[in-house]
């Protein structure tokens, strides 16, 4: 009739103000009606699972146990798992807002280096001075259409310099607010006392990235 419904509305505001690519296919898939398609495939992977489990208690002889047990096991983790992505309320923000990733790690180990890698250019300042970045620097990259705000920050070490502390306290709060941590070590030097404080405090959003790798790996 020419008319959009309000979710077809809002797909078309999503799709408008998409931060990515990744958003921008959400927003088409709910424009086409991925919501609706997604509960339909459930459904009729539940109807198939029904009929099998009938089919086995009217023709227990035509129907081999274990065959139709492994087959509904696969069917119950495919259904699971499409429907445990789509309700997921962190993936769903991801993709309609971007991810956060902070390169952490003591100071000298490398991290602006990483970052200016990443970006494919020279960005953050590089020098062999320990202490060189003592605020924090973002820049935006997209990785497989998701939009990600890359942050660079100071190296963390107790220090008495008042501009320097600022900083690292600027890199523990980047630290604690992002989605993925990158934190970065000297694979060239063995673990330092810095190293072990951040190691002792990270969770599943932690990736450890052991750099410098063109030297002999003593990290331990």
């Amino acid at each position: 009739n020419g008319r959009m419904d309000l979710s077809q509305a809002e797909a078309v505001m999503a799709l408008v103000g998409a931060k990515g690519q990744a958003a921008a296919r959400a927003a088409v898939r709910q424009m086409s009606g991925g919501v609706s398609q997604l509960v339909e495939e459930a459904a009729k992977g539940i109807l198939d699972m029904l009929s099998l489990i009938e089919a086995g208690n009217d023709f227990p002889e035509e129907v081999e146990e274990q065959a139709a047990r492994d087959q509904l096991l696969r069917d119950i983790r495919q259904v699971y798992r499409a429907l445990q992505r789509a309700g997921d309320p962190t993936r769903a923000r991801l993709v309609r807002s971007g991810a956060v990733a902070a390169l952490c790690g003591r100071p000298n180990t490398g991290k602006s280096s990483l970052m200016n890698a990443l970006l494919e250019y020279q960005r953050a300042i590089v020098t062999n001075q320990p202490g060189t970045t003592r605020d924090t620097l973002t820049e935006t990259m997209e990785v497989e259409g998701l939009p990600v705000a890359l942050t660079d920050t100071a190296g963390q070490r107790d220090c008495a310099d008042q501009a320097e502390r600022i900083g690292v306290d600027r890199a523990r709060q980047a630290e604690e607010q992002a989605d993925l941590v990158l934190l970065v070590l000297d694979g060239s030097q063995s673990a330092q006392q810095e190293d072990l404080d951040m190691i002792s405090r990270a969770d599943q959003r932690y990736l450890a990235v052991i750099n410098k790798c063109d030297r002999p790996l003593v990290f331990d």
